[in-house]
Parts: structure tokens; sequence; C-alpha cells
């Protein structure tokens, strides 16, 4: 049920949404100009704010900066990714249609060539709630076959649907398999909600962030101060992260 909820309520985090209904309160109320004036004056100021980069870059880089830096890695028993990389309903195992997060599954196949761990942990099935026919974790796991990672030393999860199913998932799979230390590879500003899922069942992997939005010393130009859809959808993204983590606090999941 917490899964369908969470879909629904999606469209209300993102600014353009109200952009949209203040526009059409707006038009709505044409005979009545100072209520149409209040809301494209609010629709303005809207679009400045969280329309430019600036504030949205300022929102994201809180996020990042909880594990800006990596751990020293030592040795451990396996790499574990979260999905959310993929554009899952236009690939197919011989073609991946991948999104900014690709970093993840190009990190994590790095760690395992490196030597950090053995066994890789993709965890990961589709977050659209009408669909569940296709798994992530099923076309990366052949995406990193295909980069070298043997088949053996490959574990899926195909059918998590969040971020707190990764964990629990990932669980049942460390206990099964007597994984006991993990490094965790997933875009930077998920880490906070990820990694409090993790701890919150007593695992402490060790955060690898990946997928870095922000700059620690931005310097802005006029072009970055004029409304920009890149800037709308970082703040978008930004919020789903917010709001994830105050409703996953509720939930009692981290």
């Amino acid at each position: 049920m917490f899964f369908y909820i969470s879909k629904i309520l999606v469209p209300f985090i993102h600014p353009v949404t109200y952009l949209f209904l203040l526009l059409l309160i707006a038009l709505c109320f044409y005979r009545k100009p100072r209520v149409g004036k209040t809301c494209i004056i609010i629709a303005l100021l809207l679009l400045l704010v969280f329309g430019t980069y600036p504030v949205p870059d300022m929102m994201v880089r809180y996020l990042e900066t909880k594990y800006a830096t990596h751990a020293p890695l030592a040795q451990s028993d396996a790499v574990v990714v979260l999905s959310g990389m993929v554009y899952l309903f236009s690939s197919t195992p011989d073609s991946i249609e991948f999104n900014e997060g690709v970093e993840r599954i190009i990190a994590e196949i790095s760690l395992i060539k490196k030597g950090y761990a053995e066994t890789l942990i993709i965890s990961g099935g589709s977050g659209d709630m009408y669909n569940q026919n296709k798994s992530e974790a099923l076309l990366l796991k052949q995406f990193s076959i295909d980069f070298g990672i043997p088949e053996e030393n490959i574990l899926i999860d195909p059918s998590s649907r969040n971020t707190y199913e990764n964990a629990v998932n990932t669980k049942t799979l460390m206990e099964k398999h007597g994984i006991s230390s993990i490094i965790l590879v997933t875009s930077a500003s998920h880490l906070p909600r990820a990694m409090g899922c993790f701890e919150k069942l007593g695992i402490h992997p060790v955060p690898y962030g990946v997928d870095y939005q922000s700059s620690p010393n931005p310097r802005y130009h006029l072009s970055d101060i004029i409304p920009d859809v890149g800037a709308l959808r970082k703040t978008s993204y930004s919020i789903h992260e917010y709001v994830g983590i105050l409703i996953y606090k509720l939930t009692g999941y981290i």
C-alpha cells in the first residue's frame, strides 16, 4: 500500500505542477484581475526560485555533502548497487537505455574489478506501479556479465520497488549467502535515505556516492539565473529525496 500511495503523490512534489495550477487559476479567474495577477506573480516567483540554478544547487548539495567524500575502502564481501539508472520500458537485454545515474553500475563494476569485493549485488525491479513486467536487476546482470563480471559472482534482487525494499531484500540475500560487509553504491543525493534504510536493519555499509550534481564552489553566470528546465528537474529530484526522507522517518523505515 505504501508503494502505491507514494507513487500517487509523486506529481505533487514537482514545482511544475503548482506552476500549472496557478496559471490555470489565473485563467479561470480572468474576470477577477486581482486573483489572476496574484497567481501569476506567485508563479513567476516560484519559477525564479526553483527554476534557476542557485536554490536547486543548494538543495542537492546539502544532500550530497553528508557522504561527500568516499570513505577509505577496504576489502568487503560484496558491492551493492541500487537501481534507478535505466529507462526500463525502452530497454531490452540487448539495448539498455541509461539515464544520468549510469555511474552507479559503472562504479560497481569498477570496484569489483579492482578487487574490493568478489560478489556483486544488484537490487531493483520496477518502480512503475502500472507495470512490473520488467526488472532493472535482470537487465543490469547481463550488462555486468558483458563487461567481464563472472555470472557466478552476481546476485540479484529483481523485485524491490523502492529504497526500503532494496534494503530488506538485500539483507535477505546477505543472510542467505553469508555476506557480512558491503559497499553501497548509489547516487550521492540518494545516500542519506539509502544508508538510513540499511542501518535501520542493522547493516552498516561503506557508502560510495556517485552521480554528483552539485559543485562545492559554484560560480553563476547570467545564463544560470534564467529559468531552465534542468534547474526545475534538479529541484524536483531534490524535493523527492527530502520528502522521501521525511516519510521514511515517519513510517519508521529510517
